[in-house]
């Protein structure tokens, strides 16, 4: 899995770029932005985690770059598979595991 950006221009979407942080070595999917578009959580099998999938963050920079995304960490992420993350407008983290 890998997660891509695009751009829905009269209809059509356009301008899909593939985000840098995906690799062919590990798989990220389930992209979630926060209210004000200024973080992207998501989850992964990188390398570093704390079980068969963890949740990330990563920064939207001004410029439409991105920061280095971060693992939540133990108190988020278990043994498990943690999934699905959505962030609430007041900035409450919802996400499923097992």
């Amino acid at each position: 899995l890998k997660i891509y950006k695009a751009s829905l221009v009269d209809g059509l979407w356009t301008n899909v770029e593939e985000l840098n942080f995906n690799s062919n070595a590990y798989s990220t999917g389930h992209p979630a932005l926060n209210s004000d578009d200024t973080k992207l959580y998501f989850t992964s099998d990188m390398p570093g985690g704390y079980g068969s999938a963890d949740i990330y963050k990563v920064s939207i920079n001004g410029n439409d770059t991105y920061g280095i995304p971060e693992n939540l960490g133990p108190i988020i992420n278990t043994e498990g598979r943690e999934t699905f993350p959505f962030i609430s407008h007041n900035n409450i983290l919802y996400f499923a595991g097992w």
